[in-house]
């Protein structure tokens, strides 16, 4: 199922929806480079027989939603469209069933971004593969990024994370293409997300919130190191894998990654509402005195 929503400025977003029948949590999903909210299917199908429905956001630019493809002005645009994400995915949720939120490489970078303004509320936080620091295998034109975007913002580089990934062109570029997905980052975009990165690389006061991180220790694309710093700093539980992976959610790792994410969201649930009770026993207590 698809749900189109509006972004604060009117940008047309989209939803890709899948309800699990007996839902015990609410999970939103956000993409990273190179691909969209469709492209977490497998995970969704496997996170719903946890019982935890998902919700994947198309960023603007990127997908099925409107905007320039692979283009953002501005992180407020990218913070305008997660606060839409959050809403609609509070909206879809059973009765009060708690909401947790899920960014993957960039989508990790904004979401972390977000949380340590304050802008975002939810029952937890997890991270897959987070941009916070790149590899050194990884382009790092920062400072050449950082001089053009303001003459070029709209420029767009075709980056292939697929390949960046694999060091060939993947396997799955050989079935027919698909006509929402695409290569292309604006420079604009790529400052965004650089500068937030340097940011989260140094932030160190917390966001509030439970956090789980994934992270491959041979990750090619962004540095494991980066995040298992920034958990040192900042709390929170990190897994770490040795498959040379940086899309966990599709690798050889994805059985596993949707078993670590369904027992950290259910182990919280399951908590959540022991305490619950166990108030609840405390109040009535209180009224029989």
């Amino acid at each position: 199922m698809e749900k189109r929503i509006a972004s604060e400025d009117g940008t047309e977003l989209t939803l890709h929806c899948w309800k699990a029948e007996s839902e015990q949590a609410m999970l939103l999903i956000l993409h990273g480079l190179g691909e969209y909210g469709r492209k977490y299917i497998a995970l969704a199908r496997c996170l719903n027989e946890y019982g935890l429905s998902v919700v994947a956001l198309d960023w603007r630019g990127f997908g099925k939603s409107g905007g320039l493809r692979g283009h953002v002005p501005s992180m407020d645009s990218l913070q305008q469209d997660l606060a839409a994400g959050i809403g609609a995915a509070r909206e879809m949720a059973d009765a009060t069933n708690p909401l947790y939120l899920m960014g993957h490489s960039m989508g990790g970078n904004i979401l972390l971004g977000a949380a340590h303004a304050g802008l975002v509320r939810a029952e937890g936080i997890i991270v897959s593969s987070p941009w916070i620091r790149k590899t050194g295998k990884s382009p790092n034109q920062a400072g050449t990024v950082a001089f053009l975007h303001r003459l070029f913002p709209t420029y767009r580089l075709n980056l292939d994370i697929r390949r960046m990934e694999k060091g060939r062109k993947p396997e799955l570029e050989k079935r027919k293409k698909d006509p929402y997905n695409h290569k292309l980052t604006s420079l604009r975009l790529m400052h965004v997300l650089q500068t937030n990165a340097r940011h989260l690389d140094l932030v160190c006061s917390g966001q509030g919130m439970p956090l789980l991180a994934l992270h491959d220790r041979l990750d090619p694309l962004t540095d494991y190191r980066g995040t298992e710093d920034y958990v040192d700093r900042n709390g929170g539980e990190l897994i770490s894998y040795d498959t040379g992976e940086h899309t966990l959610h599709r690798g050889e790792t994805k059985e596993e990654f949707c078993r670590q994410i369904s027992r950290w969201i259910l182990k919280r649930h399951q908590n959540d509402e022991t305490t619950q009770k166990d108030n609840s026993m405390k109040d009535d207590a209180s009224c029989v005195e």
